[in-house]
């Protein structure tokens, strides 16, 4: 099974997550209070079903609007 976690940096509170899976079902989504450990732990606990794909939105500045979807 493939799956895909999306972590959402932040600098001010808890970095959120969630993880779908090749059919855009969530599977689960939650917060990380030790965004570095429990970013790997999601890693090695999804991993073991197949393959993880990863995608961090984490902007290097602020953005001027916001964006187009």
């Amino acid at each position: 099974m493939v799956c895909y976690l999306g972590i959402d940096i932040q600098i001010r509170r808890n970095c959120s997550y969630a993880v779908i899976n090749d059919t855009g079902t969530l599977i689960e989504s939650g917060w990380l209070s030790r965004a570095e450990v429990d970013a790997v732990n999601l890693v090695k606990r999804f991993s073991v079903t197949g393959q993880v794909i990863v995608g961090i939105d984490a902007p290097r500045i602020p953005l001027v609007s916001p964006r187009k979807w």
